[in-house]
């Protein structure tokens, strides 16, 4: 992410649409080439990738399974049967929050000079579970869906993790958030410039 905006000024889009309105590119296809990794299929991935047709269009579909190893939690899949893991292939556990103050409202880019409450307090991608969704599909989660996310998060969570989930902040941290952080301190979280600062737990 911080690479991106070393490029371009400002965080990827949440999502980029098309004449029509209807998202057809991620964040997460956006940032392939700016992910400090020496795995080579980043960058195949990007190159075969075509943006002059939407994610799920006939060259992309043939990308769906080729998902990049730092879009999913090593743990996701570790208590899942045979059969549940071969559909949790494709999916990604990290997701912005789209609203309209945070950080990716909607296809609007914003800047670190944008968030004004504190980049140490103001919440970049998130994990989720079981709101995990397609990496390549454009569609990322609500405040309202993260917090439903981390409600039911819980100490024998098939994920592996014991009532906490993961978040990167916007200066680069990641911090634990426990599953029974208040909801008000977690929507000020996910508000770049709303005037109100929470202290993370």
């Amino acid at each position: 992410m911080h690479n991106y905006h070393d490029q371009y000024s400002t965080f990827p889009p949440g999502f980029v649409r098309n004449e029509d309105g209807r998202p057809i590119h991620s964040w997460r296809v956006l940032i392939l080439p700016y992910i400090e990794s020496r795995n080579e299929d980043l960058k195949s991935i990007y190159e075969q990738y075509r943006f002059d047709e939407p994610w799920d269009g006939p060259q992309n579909s043939k990308l769906h399974r080729m998902i990049p190893d730092v879009y999913q939690c090593p743990s996701f899949q570790s208590n899942m049967s045979d059969d549940i893991r071969k559909h949790a292939d494709e999916l990604t556990n990290y997701m912005v929050v789209n609203a309209p103050h945070s950080i990716f409202p909607e296809d609007h880019p914003s800047s670190i000079r944008d968030i004004t409450d504190g980049t140490s307090n103001t919440i970049l991608v998130a994990e989720v579970r079981r709101h995990a969704g397609h990496w390549m599909e454009p569609e990322d989660v609500t405040t309202d869906q993260l917090i439903s996310d981390l409600r039911l998060i819980s100490p024998n969570d098939e994920g592996g993790h014991n009532g906490y989930i993961h978040v990167a902040f916007a200066d680069g941290s990641v911090r634990t958030l426990e599953s029974d952080v208040s909801s008000e301190t977690l929507r000020i979280l996910t508000t770049k410039h709303a005037g109100d600062v929470a202290e993370v737990p």
